[in-house]
């Protein structure tokens, strides 16, 4: 069967294709010829590429939730839901949407931080539908989305993402083919069982030893909002927390269950703060002690204590994620855990500035 529309841009005219979705259905690219009473209001991507030609690829700027209704599904679960464009958050979200024919073909999501806010405009994720990739469509989208940072005052613009993925390769091709600079290494993310870390029975797991009439180790959740405060106050004296592990920067929604901390004569001197992830995983995000603590291994016993938490309530799974410029945090990840490890993979660091480059119309 033969697309009935006339070539379109002097592309020649498509065969069109069986429709995965409705059997016996076929749908054409240029026309959507065909019929089902149950037809969504577009056809399924392609379950296979198709030449795509320039002038085919249609961006749009959504500001509204109807606008990009057809795109929420095209990035990671945590960031759905600024497809919705909401205005009550310290960013405005900022989406690139792409079409091949009208059919949904790729989303750019990122955010512009708003007034008083120094951090700069941030792409959260990019997405090109698989029946559309290695075709431009990937590229078109974040050019557009470095036009309208640009346009909206945005000189820099930073992103993060993980390797080890599928797709990972063809983002750093993109980032590349736009101009961005060299990725960078931020973090390691080690996903461990820990049937095998008890297996392996390591020194960390075994019983401790301190002295109880001066330390205790309690759950975070039973820590006051004195002992906080007397916390910040002894910090800013001082300076002696690492300013990304300071624990009231990780607080919000952590597992009641695994947090957990070191008292020393009442006052707070250790903790670890983590997070019960949707799959299952419990994520160790932030773990630090006194430095003048440091050479004891007590980060350790919270460790310990957390790992038993988790066994406890049947938690098989354990990520840490490790700042590499925390170099002994690192080490001791790399020795116990990446041995156990379900995944090992890096988070990587990058940024584009801006330039008065124009964006091919």
């Amino acid at each position: 069967m033969r697309c009935s529309s006339p070539a379109f841009s002097g592309a020649p005219a498509v065969l069109a294709t069986p429709c995965t979705g409705w059997p016996g259905r076929t749908w054409c690219r240029r026309c959507s010829t065909g019929t089902s009473e149950k037809s969504p209001a577009f056809p399924p991507s392609p379950p296979t590429p198709f030449p795509i030609f320039p002038a085919m690829i249609a961006t749009q700027v959504p500001t509204t939730a109807a606008e990009a209704a057809d795109f929420t599904g095209m990035t990671f679960p945590h960031y759905k839901h600024l497809t919705a464009v909401p205005s009550h958050l310290d960013i405005t979200p900022l989406l690139v949407t792409a079409t091949v024919d009208g059919v949904p073909a790729g989303l750019a999501l990122g955010a512009i931080p708003k007034p008083g806010y120094q951090a700069p405009p941030t792409l959260f994720s990019l997405y090109t539908a698989p029946a559309f990739r290695h075709q431009g469509v990937g590229t078109r989208l974040m050019e557009v989305f470095h036009h309208e940072v640009a346009a909206r005052g945005g000189e820099l613009i930073r992103t993060i993402y993980m390797t080890g993925k599928d797709v990972s390769a063809h983002f750093e091709r993109i980032l590349e083919k736009t101009g961005w600079e060299k990725p960078q290494p931020r973090m390691a993310a080690i996903k461990a069982d820990l049937r095998q870390i008890r297996a392996m029975n390591p020194p960390w797991l075994q019983e401790r030893r301190f002295d109880a009439s001066r330390f205790s180790i309690v759950p975070w959740r039973e820590i006051t909002d004195a002992q906080k405060d007397a916390l910040r106050r002894s910090h800013e004296a001082d300076r002696w927390i690492a300013e990304d592990l300071a624990p009231w920067k990780h607080e919000a929604n952590y597992d009641p269950v695994t947090s957990c901390a070191v008292l020393r004569d009442g006052a707070l001197v250790s903790w670890v703060i983590n997070h019960h992830l949707a799959d299952g995983t419990t994520r160790f995000t932030c773990s630090f002690a006194h430095p003048r603590l440091q050479r004891y291994g007590v980060v350790m016993w919270l460790y310990k204590e957390a790992v038993d938490q988790m066994e406890k309530h049947n938690r098989r799974f354990g990520m840490w994620t490790v700042p590499l410029h925390h170099p002994a945090m690192h080490a001791f990840a790399t020795r116990w855990m990446k041995p156990c490890a379900v995944y090992f993979r890096e988070t990587m660091g990058c940024e584009k500035i801006l330039t008065s480059d124009r964006i091919p119309v």
